[in-house]
């Protein structure tokens, strides 16, 4: 069988190209908090109180919702997060940080009345010499009696004792209006930033504490600054704006000795779910999909950042099952999808295309499911509709590589690019009946601009006579390594390793 491998591994938090001229040195948009979000606390799931324009949105603090006993609160912290707040004098009680903000559907709500809060961001390094720009979507909160909070924020920047404050011109909704989401920005002009600044964002001096309510929430978060240098690819180069060959799955294929259906043509070898592999530092393969910070010294460093999806909407995660080094979607009479993280689709684009490796699912007769798949994305109402397989019944299991031009679904460049990749609407009802029989493998997956960068670098099925490969954690090839763990690829197989 053969199988597409990407030539670099993803990457998630460390610089990317935005546009020709922007480099990103962080990104967050928070739709890992999904999970947690759908659990939510006492009174069911986190709310949405801007998606939805209703101040009486349940706002779990963040500590409530867990999953396997780990807390939004916990993976923040462990993400590199950390949360600072301040009471009135006029209040009694002391509330820590993990009380005064709160949870919503895949964003961060700060503060409540005398009490104020503000967030400090992983650590991240810009370049000396550049000024850097952070932004991020904001909104107040709307009283009962129509009136938005009258929140001020300021970015402070600090290098030890050393501090210095930016105040963020802020965009105020009209009271009695509708909850909206606005975009606000701040030029950290003169600010050096490494790995040792700290970036924190909370209510200005004047409010800092304030009797009053001062609340704000808070999502994609932003990071760049101008890249003068020239580093940036030229159109038509090829680029590789996101990409996943699932190799990162290696540790836990071997604790848990997962199997190739699809490559040993073997409907019955080992899938595991992805909540209940082996947990390897503390870390199953669905907390690592979902953004858990991990010890780079052991797995690539980042994450991929999936939100899997799954139909009926039962939140049973055992239906997404890890194979050797891609996944199974779906079990009988369950359909779903995954994900990925948010990335950037530059302006000057010459094409845009998905390059992917499925097969359907085939049962002890040899009879494959009538898996369909679409693409879709949250950020475009753009669709690719149909995508089907040719697969007959008796014959073995092959990945079958699938080439879509996005331009022509009219997708467009922008920069911020959600899109999963699911079974067909029709096949995905949620809260309801699916179709019986339409799972699915996925085996790699990338959205680039030529087709060129997509499928150069297709593995032969004679492994042993393959020509070796070996990339670093950041997924850059190299030529010969010394001192230090790297990815060995020879054909379509991928292994970590240590060089002395």
């Amino acid at each position: 069988m053969k199988k597409l491998l990407l030539s670099a591994l993803l990457v998630a938090g460390a610089a990317s190209y935005a546009t020709a001229e922007e480099v990103v040195v962080f990104s967050e948009d928070f739709e890992w908090l999904a999970p947690w979000s759908a659990v939510g606390g006492s009174k069911g799931p986190a709310g949405d109180t801007v998606g939805k324009n209703n101040s009486d949105e349940y706002c779990p603090q963040l500590s409530t919702s867990k999953i396997e006993g780990v807390s939004t609160w916990d993976t923040l912290l462990e993400k590199g997060y950390s949360f600072i707040s301040v009471k009135d004098p006029s209040k009694d009680k002391d509330r820590p940080a993990n009380q005064n903000v709160y949870l919503q559907t895949n964003y961060l709500k700060f503060g409540l009345t005398g009490y104020q809060s503000g967030i400090i961001l992983p650590s991240m390094e810009v370049p000396a010499g550049e000024t850097a720009t952070l932004s991020f979507s904001f909104c107040t909160i709307r009283q009962g009696s129509g009136v938005f909070d009258k929140t001020e924020l300021v970015a402070i920047v600090a290098n030890g004792e050393e501090e210095v404050q930016y105040p963020i011109d802020l965009v105020y909704l009209e009271d009695g209006a509708d909850y909206a989401w606005n975009t606000v920005s701040v030029e950290l002009t003169g600010a050096t930033i490494n790995a040792d600044t700290k970036i924190t964002v909370r209510n200005a001096d004047s409010q800092w504490p304030d009797p009053s309510v001062k609340r704000w929430c808070m999502d994609n978060i932003k990071v760049t600054y101008d890249n003068a240098g020239g580093d940036t690819p030229e159109p038509g180069e090829g680029r590789v704006f996101y990409e996943d060959n699932f190799a990162w799955l290696a540790p836990w294929a071997e604790a848990d000795q997962l199997g190739d259906p699809v490559g040993t043509d073997d409907i019955n070898a080992k899938t595991v779910a992805v909540k209940e592999t082996s947990s390897i530092d503390g870390y199953t393969v669905f907390q690592y999909m979902m953004g858990s910070s991990l010890n780079p010294e052991f797995f690539v460093e980042g994450h991929p950042g999936y939100e899997t999806r799954l139909y009926p909407n039962s939140g049973d995660y055992t239906t997404v099952q890890a194979a050797k080094d891609y996944f199974r979607i779906g079990l009988p009479g369950t359909t779903g999808g995954l994900r990925a993280r948010k990335f950037a689709v530059p302006e000057d684009a010459e094409g845009f295309y998905l390059i992917f490796e499925w097969c359907p699912v085939k049962n002890a007769n040899g009879e494959y499911d009538d898996a369909e798949l679409e693409l879709t994305s949250r950020s475009s109402n753009a669709i690719v509709p149909s995508i089907k397989h040719n697969m007959q019944t008796g014959e073995p299991y092959r990945w079958i590589t699938e080439v879509v031009d996005l331009f022509e679904y009219n997708f467009t460049p922008m920069a911020s690019f959600n899109p999963v990749l699911q079974n067909i609407s029709s096949q995905c009802v949620s809260g309801g009946v699916c179709a019986a029989n339409a799972n699915w493998y996925l085996g790699s997956l990338r959205y680039c601009e030529s087709i060129n960068s997509g499928v150069n670098n297709i593995a032969v099925e004679d492994n042993a006579n393959a020509p070796v490969e070996y990339f670093n954690l950041q997924g850059v090839r190299v030529a010969n390594p010394e001192n230090g763990l790297y990815i060995r690829r020879q054909g379509n197989k991928a292994t970590k390793i240590l060089v002395r």
